[in-house]
């Protein structure tokens, strides 16, 4: 909560999944010597889910950020992401590079972001450049969320969150500036592969394999909860992307368009191929 001078206080909401390990003790125990940290327990319905979830019933913040254990700030990073949204009103999100880094932090030689990537609602809808754990958002974006019926498709936290600010014409104010360490190690659900083999894995099975959750059902899923919300121009295009599967007209129009626009050559042809298929 930002005070006069710019300080502000932190309040930690940890959501447990239920899962059999010492998770429990270890809150009980750092919750008996600090007011700053609450937690709950909840089903384990998976992490996208999770995280909507905490959304939900975590309280009325200022500010709200995604975390997971695995995740190691620097210490500035809330206090330089308040500052870029202190001053916005409307729905909108923060969110910064970050160093790749291995599991015992040693810096892997690169960031996550090599150019800043492109956040605007038609390549965000078929491809979110946003990574949850550097993200921030403001309360408007978390009240607008909480005012609507909870999302049943989902297909990662900080996807769906950058799609629905964009779709009902928030903002997302991207940070080139490194403010966390990104971890690459086995147990990473989603990681960047360095690799020259890893990339040549990922490549195909971005382009051959399809998500539980595709583009087009997400698309859906955000013209059902907050079709009136959203702006001509962007409902038509999230249309677009519903129908894409069902329509071969469609499909080829979104592969080709070019009002999408991805971080480089190579991903543009993986992307495209992967929704020429109907595998986005």
């Amino acid at each position: 909560l930002l005070s006069q001078e710019g300080d502000f206080e932190i309040q930690i909401i940890i959501r447990d999944d239920g899962s059999s390990d010492e998770t429990l003790n270890i809150l009980k125990k750092i919750s008996k010597k600090t007011n700053r940290i609450m937690w709950y327990q909840g089903e384990n319905i998976k992490p996208a889910k999770s995280y909507i979830d905490l959304i939900l019933n975590c309280g009325q913040y200022d500010f709200y950020c995604f975390c997971d254990q695995d995740d190691y700030w620097d210490p500035n990073k809330i206090k330089v992401g308040i500052n870029a949204l202190k001053n916005i009103y409307d729905p909108c999100i923060y969110y910064c590079n970050a160093i790749l880094v291995d599991d015992q932090l040693n810096t892997l030689g690169s960031n996550v972001y090599k150019k800043e990537p492109y956040n605007d609602i038609y390549t965000t809808m078929c491809a979110s450049n946003v990574i949850g754990c550097t993200m921030i958002m403001n309360h408007a974006l978390i009240d607008y969320i909480r005012k609507h019926e909870s999302p049943q498709i989902i297909s990662m936290h900080d996807s769906y969150m950058a799609r629905v600010c964009l779709s009902i014409r928030g903002r997302i104010i991207y940070d080139k500036v490194p403010h966390m360490k990104y971890r690459q190690h086995s147990n990473n659900v989603i990681g960047i592969k360095s690799s020259f083999d890893g990339k040549i894995k990922q490549a195909v099975n971005l382009i051959m394999s399809q998500p539980s959750v595709t583009i087009d059902k997400q698309a859906s899923e955000i013209l059902r909860l907050y079709f009136d919300d959203i702006p001509y121009d962007n409902r038509k295009w999230l249309m677009i992307v519903s129908d894409y599967r069902r329509n071969i007209l469609t499909r080829i129009y979104l592969a080709l368009s070019k009002k999408t626009r991805y971080k480089s050559l190579t991903r543009s042809i993986e992307m495209r191929l992967a929704i020429l298929l109907g595998n986005r």
